[in-house]
């Protein structure tokens, strides 16, 4: 096998030495492009052909399905941003596994009803088609809303029929689903009214939405802002949780930051309370009655006057009686009655309390004796704490207890032991440099002589194949040349002269 490759070695130097350096330039060219355009020519008839996966895509469901062809190691290209490119052989099997993990999810649109034949379709299918439609439509809109990561709509749209009394028809309803990430109360009821102004006669009160664990985000009663069991207890905690954090790290800036540990107890009001008030007021700044609206006013007047005449005789008689007797004894009556409405401005106010308002909070406080002046919390310093947690977060001094403990710190203790106890040896880090510094010089020498061995038996290798080839040249030219016996007839009859010539020859070189 040795003498093949050297044969083979020798022809191909026999073959290259029969050409000039331009013409072995040209030949290494032609070689050189000749395996590139073959190449090419390969590569270009062995391309996979990309057919359309899935088209029309958003930039949510392009970016989860580009993720699922990187978990199969799939190749894939994205045109227009909504449009996936897959190998033609490997489109079946592609769609085949995207569908048992739920990629892309199952779509309807207005344009399936339009590129649909509909002519043989019932009303109730068409029917169906459209809130199937509109459901996804209503979905995709959602979606659409900052924290929604998805969003999943059903409707329940009666069947409607002149047949059937207005009475007894039953009303449409609509459930959302949403997975979302802190989604406040403004944008569930704006969802619940976009739902209700997309379908024909559906109340926003026939609207539930509902989150990941169940629960409905929105309520059906008339008190919206009624909270939840557990929206209360995680509302306390809150209130809670923000307290203890601001008085510990307003009183960790004075006494030390591990000196002090603060407990709060929150009690939240979350009942409806209402109050109303009525007020009147006259319509004319600055006058004291208002506009008259009504007055009704009575007179009385009442007199008695004795009349002058006989005794006994008609007064209404034409004859003068001659003796007229009178009476003193006159008597009269008078009564006035006025009332008078007027026209004042009501004011009527009703004030709401807001659900959550601070009922109650105590705080306990807990101070490490240790820092303290003394080693002793005075009862001087104890009302100027109070006085400031007090001012601080705006509850009574009675709220607030504070007591002073040297604090236990045995795990501190622990870990500061441990850091002494090694302090004598060497660091873990330390030791792996100190080990890669000892690496890169030893391999650094090896390679070095490594690499001046290869070349030294590269030179004697060269060294000893030279004089072996000009042998042969020699013994080539001679063999080949027509004058090998004057040759040897003069080397036979003067071999003094050869000799001198090869010595002369040998100088030279």
């Amino acid at each position: 096998m040795g003498n093949y490759f050297q044969n083979v070695k020798e022809q191909l130097s026999k073959f290259f030495s029969s050409y000039d350096n331009r013409q072995k330039k040209i030949m290494i060219i032609t070689a050189v492009l000749t395996l590139f355009l073959t190449t090419g020519i390969i590569l270009y008839i062995s391309r996979p052909e990309y057919v359309i996966l899935y088209k029309d895509l958003d930039l949510k469901e392009t970016g989860e399905i580009v993720k699922n062809l990187d978990d199969l190691r799939v190749q894939y290209k994205i045109k227009d941003q909504g449009t996936i490119l897959v190998p033609k052989k490997d489109v079946n099997k592609i769609k085949i596994d995207l569908a048992t993990k739920g990629v892309p999810a199952a779509k309807f649109s207005y344009e399936d009803i339009i590129n649909k034949n509909t002519m043989f379709m019932s009303e109730d299918e068409k029917q169906k088609a459209y809130n199937y439609a509109l459901q996804n439509h209503l979905a995709s809109i959602i979606q659409e809303i900052p924290g929604v990561k998805k969003a999943i709509v059903t409707l329940s749209i009666p069947r409607r029929t002149e047949f059937i009394l207005s009475e007894n028809r039953q009303e449409a309803k609509a459930s959302v689903f949403i997975e979302a990430d802190n989604i406040d109360q403004i944008s569930v009821d704006g969802i619940a009214v976009l739902v209700s102004n997309s379908v024909e006669g559906l109340n926003k009160e026939n609207v539930t939405i509902h989150d990941s664990k169940g629960r409905v985000l929105n309520n059906s009663n008339k008190d919206n802002n009624l909270l939840t069991s557990t929206t209360q207890i995680e509302l306390q905690n809150e209130v809670k949780s923000d307290i203890e954090k601001n008085l510990t790290e307003f009183l960790s800036s004075v006494f030390g930051y591990g000196n002090v540990s603060v407990m709060a107890s929150v009690t939240l009001n979350f009942d409806t309370d209402i109050m109303e008030s009525r007020e009147f007021k006259t319509p004319i700044e600055g006058e004291e009655n208002g506009l008259i609206r009504s007055m009704e006013e009575n007179i009385e007047t009442v007199s008695d006057n004795s009349a002058q005449g006989v005794p006994g005789t008609d007064t209404n008689t034409e004859e003068i009686t001659q003796y007229v007797e009178t009476d003193d004894n006159n008597s009269s009556y008078y009564k006035s009655n006025k009332i008078v409405n007027y026209e004042l401005n009501e004011v009527i106010r009703k004030v709401e309390k807001a659900k959550g308002e601070v009922r109650d909070i105590t705080v306990a406080v807990i101070l490490n004796k240790d820092v303290l002046e003394g080693n002793e919390l005075t009862e001087e310093n104890r009302q100027q704490i109070e006085q400031l947690i007090s001012s601080a977060t705006g509850l009574q001094t009675k709220s607030v207890n504070i007591y002073a403990q040297s604090f236990n710190n045995n795990i501190q203790e622990a870990l500061n032991n441990a850091s002494s106890s090694k302090e004598g040896s060497l660091p873990l880090w330390v030791m792996v440099m100190l080990v890669v510094l000892l690496i890169i010089p030893i391999g650094a020498l090896i390679l070095y002589f490594t690499k001046k061995n290869r070349k030294d038996i590269k030179k004697e290798q060269i060294q000893i194949q030279i004089p072996e080839e000009k042998v042969e040249d020699l013994e080539l030219d001679i063999k080949e040349s027509g004058y090998k016996k004057s040759v040897e007839s003069f080397i036979n009859k003067n071999p003094e002269i050869v000799s001198q010539l090869l010595k002369s020859w040998l100088d030279e070189d």
